[in-house]
């Protein structure tokens, strides 16, 4: 019974004792055995999963937002443009946060962690290159350049809302 030990690493050796006349015993090799709580490690990527779709929806809002500002000819909110950043950030290191849970997950999906590693690096990579133009753009004043350039920012972020959409309903047909 595994139940009352501590988790972690643990070491063990088995004592054999035979019930000759004179009694003889023996120890065994010690063996390893890690210890290690899968259910509250499969809890923590359902939270972290959780957090990841509310910032990508809170970042995705802020570029739809921005989008249509801009495509309607009215002046970017700077309120907007100042929080998209930060939110951007924050959605790809709620994906990078959960890509690295689902790889300590035991039943995690392994494919489903690299897919959000590539998306959190996808966006990454987008947030240096991508983004700072368009908030240039959207300061600049409206124009279909920067509403454009915002519609690829929505878009990307609605990609990867979609992809982890669909990666929930496959980790819940693993979870059946």
């Amino acid at each position: 019974e595994l139940a009352g030990l501590p988790f972690g690493r643990l070491e063990f050796q088995l004592k054999a004792v035979d019930n000759a006349s004179p009694p003889q015993s023996a120890l065994s090799a010690k063996g390893v055995v890690e210890v290690a709580d899968l259910q509250a490690a499969h809890a923590q990527s359902e939270q972290l999963w959780r957090k990841a779709e509310q910032s990508l929806k809170a970042a995705g809002e802020t570029a739809e937002k921005l989008r249509h500002d801009l495509a309607a000819g009215k002046p970017a909110r700077e309120r907007d443009v100042a929080a998209l950043p930060p939110e951007w950030e924050r959605a790809a290191q709620d994906l990078k946060q959960l890509a690295d849970a689902l790889r300590r997950d035991a039943y995690g999906n392994p494919g489903l962690a690299d897919e959000m590693k590539n998306v959190a690096d996808g966006l990454l990579a987008a947030q240096q290159d991508e983004l700072p133009e368009a908030q240039q753009a959207a300061r600049a004043g409206p124009s279909s350049e920067a509403a454009q350039r915002h519609e690829r920012l929505a878009r990307r972020l609605e990609q990867a809302r979609k992809l982890l959409q669909q990666g929930r309903a496959l980790q819940s047909l693993e979870d059946f």
